[in-house]
C-alpha cells in the first residue's frame, strides 16, 4: 500500500520554528486574557492543553481549503484541547490554531463524517443554513473534505478491507467507511460561561429562533443539541454549532444526539424517528442543565440524575425525564430570581402536559381504560411542535425580570445584541410592572394548589406504564 492509501495526511506538514513561535506567543496571549483573575472574559475549557509544556509534542502546519470559493490557508496548531479517544468513530478532535493568512487565533475541527451520501458533510450545512440567512450560527471561513494532491478525498478503507479479510472484522459488525472533514470559525465559548440568568434566557430564546429559521427555511434539523453546542460569542450571544449530524424534514432519520439532553421520547423509542419538535425538547433540557449547575441555590429538588450518562439504559432514563417533570410545582425558592422561577417551571409544566398528552394518546389502545384526552389538552401536541410558542413564553420572561430588576434597584443599563441578519421575536408588549406580574403569579399559584392544575397540565402526567409507587424523588448533591 502507498503512503496515502495507509492514510498519510498531505496537507499537513511540521511548522517552522518561526512558525511554532508565532503560534505559542499568540496562544499564551489567548490565555492571559482568560486567567482566573480576569473576572469579565470567557474561558475555553482546557484550552491551556493547546501548548505542550516539554517541548515534545510536534507543532504542525496545516493547509485548509474553502472548497467553495477555492481559497485556502495555513494554520499552525500543536495538540488538541478536546477530542475522542475511542478506537473506533469519528475521531473528532478540537484545535485552537493560529491562521497565518490573518495572524489570529480561531477554532479547527477536525473529523470524520460518516461516507454516507444521505447526509450533507458540515460545511456545506452551514453553506445551506447561511443561504437562507438563518441566523446566531457560525459561519465557517473555510472548511470541506480534506483532499490528495489528485483531488481525491482522504478517506478510510479499513470498511473496504474487513470485506475481503475477516481478521479485520469486529465483533461481527461491519465497519464504516469515513471521510477526513475540517471546519474553521470563529472561538465560541461553552453556555455554562453565561453570566446570569437573563443571559441564559436570551441565548436559549435565539437558539429557538436558529432552530426554527433552519427548519422553516432550509428544511434542516440539527438532531444533537447539547450543552457543548449551544454556545456563546465573546459579547455573549448565541453560536448553534456542530450541525454534522444534521437531517433534513425530506428526509427523516432515527434519532441520534447525546443521551441527557435528548428528549423524553427518543430515548424511549429507538427506532423513533428525529422530528423537529425533538429539538425543542433537548433545547428545554440543555436550558435546564444550565440553569441548575450555574445558578441553583439549592439542588434538593432538582433532577440532576437524568443528565447523568444512562449508558446503556436509555429507556429508563426517558422515563425519568417525565417523571421529574410531572413534580415541576414542588420546585420553588430555587432561583433568586422569581421571574426566572416562573419560566422554569411554566416551560416545565408546558413539556409534562406534552408528555402526558403524547402518552396518553399514543399509548391508549394498550390501556383501554385509559379516559380519552379532551380536544382542549390535545392542543398541547400542535403548540409543542411551534418554536414561538417557547419563545414568545421566554420573550415575555425577558421582559418581567428587566422590569423585575428595575424595581430591585440592580437592573444596570443592557442593549440586547443583534443578530446578523436583525432576525429577533420582539418580547411582547406590556404595561404591567415587575410587582403586577408578582401579585398575577401568587394568583395563579393559589389556583394551582386549589385544584391541582396549572396551564391545563393534568394533575397525573406520569405514563401509563410506570407504576405510580416510583413516583418519588430522591434527593441529590452535586
Amino acid at each position: 500500500m502507498s503512503n496515502i492509501e495507509r492514510g498519510w495526511d498531505t496537507s499537513a506538514i511540521p511548522a517552522t520554528r518561526r512558525e511554532a513561535n508565532l503560534f505559542e506567543d499568540a496562544l499564551r496571549d489567548f490565555l492571559g486574557e482568560a486567567a482566573p483573575d480576569a473576572l469579565d472574559q470567557r474561558k475555553v475549557p482546557d484550552a491551556e492543553r493547546s501548548l505542550d509544556p516539554t517541548g515534545t509534542y510536534p507543532t504542525w502546519k496545516i493547509r485548509v481549503t474553502n472548497e467553495v470559493s477555492g481559497e485556502s490557508t495555513d494554520l499552525v496548531v500543536q495538540r488538541p484541547f478536546a477530542g475522542h479517544q475511542e478506537t473506533f468513530g469519528r475521531a473528532t478532535r478540537a484545535y485552537l490554531a493560529l491562521d497565518l493568512r490573518v495572524g489570529q487565533l480561531v477554532f479547527l475541527k477536525d473529523a470524520w463524517r460518516a461516507d454516507d451520501p444521505r447526509l450533507l458533510p458540515e460545511f456545506r450545512t452551514y453553506q445551506e443554513l447561511r443561504s437562507h440567512d438563518v441566523p446566531f450560527i457560525p459561519y465557517p471561513s473555510y472548511g470541506g473534505d480534506v483532499r490528495h494532491p489528485d483531488g481525491v478525498a482522504q478517506a478510510t478503507l479499513s470498511h473496504l478491507i474487513s470485506g475481503e479479510k475477516n481478521a479485520w472484522r469486529t465483533a461481527g459488525a461491519d465497519l464504516e467507511g469515513f471521510i477526513h472533514h475540517r471546519l474553521v470559525q470563529e472561538i465560541a465559548y461553552p453556555l455554562q460561561g453565561v453570566r446570569d440568568v437573563r443571559e441564559l434566557m436570551q441565548v436559549t430564546h435565539d437558539a429557538l429562533i436558529a432552530l426554527d429559521h433552519a427548519y422553516r427555511q432550509a428544511g434542516i434539523i440539527h438532531r444533537d443539541l447539547s450543552a457543548l453546542n449551544i454556545m456563546l460569542s465573546p459579547s455573549g450571544q448565541c453560536v448553534l454549532s456542530d450541525w454534522d449530524h444534521a437531517g433534513t424534514s425530506t428526509q427523516p432519520a432515527r434519532g441520534v444526539g447525546t443521551a441527557p439532553f435528548m428528549s423524553a421520547r427518543l430515548l424511549e423509542k429507538e427506532d423513533k424517528i428525529n422530528e423537529h419538535v425533538d429539538d425543542l425538547e433537548s433545547v428545554f433540557w440543555v436550558f435546564l442543565y444550565i440553569a441548575i449547575v450555574r445558578f441553583a441555590q439549592r439542588l434538593d429538588q432538582m433532577p440532576l440524575d437524568i443528565f447523568r450518562d444512562p449508558g446503556d439504559q436509555r429507556v429508563s432514563m426517558g422515563m425519568r425525564k417525565c417523571g421529574h417533570l410531572c413534580h415541576w410545582r414542588s420546585w420553588r425558592g430555587i432561583f433568586k430570581s422569581e421571574v426566572f422561577m416562573d419560566l422554569v417551571r411554566e416551560l416545565a409544566s408546558s413539556w409534562a402536559q406534552y408528555q402526558s398528552t403524547l402518552y396518553l394518546t399514543v399509548d391508549t389502545p394498550a390501556f383501554p381504560d385509559v379516559q380519552p384526552v379532551s380536544p382542549e389538552k390535545l392542543k398541547i401536541l400542535d403548540l409543542a411542535d411551534k418554536p414561538s410558542f417557547w419563545i414568545e413564553k421566554i420573550a415575555q420572561a425577558l421582559q418581567e425580570y428587566d422590569n423585575e430588576q428595575a424595581d430591585a434597584g440592580t437592573a444596570a443599563p443592557r442593549v440586547p445584541p443583534r443578530s446578523r441578519t436583525d432576525v429577533r421575536v420582539r418580547a411582547l408588549s406590556t404595561t404591567s410592572t415587575a410587582s403586577t406580574a408578582s401579585r398575577k403569579r401568587k394568583a395563579s399559584t393559589a389556583k394551582e394548589n386549589q385544584d391541582g392544575t396549572a396551564l391545563g397540565t393534568p394533575l397525573d402526567c406520569m405514563s401509563p406504564r410506570e407504576p405510580k409507587r416510583q413516583r418519588t424523588v430522591d434527593s441529590i448533591s452535586w
